[in-house]
């Protein structure tokens, strides 16, 4: 955990808007008490303990600026929130997007990780995206955005081998949408020679439904993530669908969270072994999810 000013969303209140709050710091100190309350009440490790106690700060490690030498040496698996990529990005084309994702998050994370096998990216998917939950979010945002013709632009506009729109994939519903999708099928223009598996999770590819106009809670709809293989000899091998799959978390953490509680993720773990995953968007409430997910072990 590393953010100590990140503003994100509270409970709704009764009318259904809700109130900024500043819950980094909250969530931080409400994690830390926890812990040192379980290990109080644990018999093998019944001592009073303070928060500069070696075993706490063993199990929290904040405002860190390298990964500590074990976590190096055993991630295998790491698996990405992507949501905030676009908006970190510097790029004039789409080719030089996916030369930041290749540079700027994939080299970067075997740098950090040298045993990494598999990275997993998870993208929104804002299909299935509970809007009711988003449209008082949005509804604030617009009252600070600058007036723009971003939402006139065509698609090839937005993001295509040539173009990208920073302003249409920001501030737009069909440039976030774009942007959302474009990973999954470029996936063989990335620059990476490494013996790696990268799986992208997006709506990129989703199934079909029955619904005749409006996807309502009883859709059948579902999204199929993509493999794709590299080497160190030629880079890009091959890519195909993860079928086994069928994938309808819309926020990108949520369906990181679900990645933990895979099957094939939890053979592949063992003694000396772990899964690193990295947040793009430094969003404090990814945290509280993975304690629900990391708890169901």
């Amino acid at each position: 955990m590393s953010s100590s000013k990140n503003t994100c969303q509270a409970v709704l209140k009764p009318d259904g808007s809700k109130n900024m709050t500043n819950k980094s710091a909250g969530v931080k100190k409400a994690l830390k008490n926890l812990i040192k309350r379980c290990l109080q009440s644990d018999t093998a490790t019944n001592q009073k303990l303070d928060s500069s106690n070696t075993e706490l700060n063993n199990l929290i490690l904040t405002d860190f600026t390298t990964l500590p030498l074990a976590i190096q040496q055993s991630g295998v698996i790491s698996i990405v929130e992507f949501a905030g990529t676009k908006f970190k990005v510097f790029a004039t084309s789409g080719q030089q997007y996916l030369n930041y994702i290749s540079n700027g998050i994939v080299k970067k994370l075997l740098n950090y990780l040298p045993s990494l096998e598999r990275i997993i990216i998870c993208e929104e998917k804002y299909a299935f995206t509970p809007n009711d939950f988003k449209a008082n979010t949005r509804q604030k945002r617009k009252k600070k955005e600058k007036v723009t013709i971003s939402h006139l632009k065509e698609d090839q506009e937005i993001v295509s081998s040539e173009n990208f729109s920073k302003q249409a994939v920001v501030g737009t519903m069909a440039g976030k949408i774009l942007i959302s999708r474009y990973l999954a099928t470029q996936m063989q223009h990335l620059k990476i020679k490494a013996d790696l598996e990268i799986n992208v999770d997006s709506e990129a590819y989703t199934s079909k439904c029955n619904c005749q106009k409006e996807h309502d809670e009883s859709c059948s709809r579902y999204t199929v993530p993509v493999r794709v293989m590299y080497n160190k000899q030629t880079g890009y091998v091959k890519e195909g669908f993860i079928d086994e799959v069928k994938q309808r978390k819309g926020e990108a953490e949520m369906a990181q969270a679900d990645w933990l509680l895979d099957a094939d993720i939890r053979k592949s773990l063992g003694n000396g072994k772990c899964v690193v995953n990295y947040v793009t968007s430094a969003d404090i409430d990814t945290v509280v999810i993975h304690i629900l997910a990391v708890s169901q072990f």
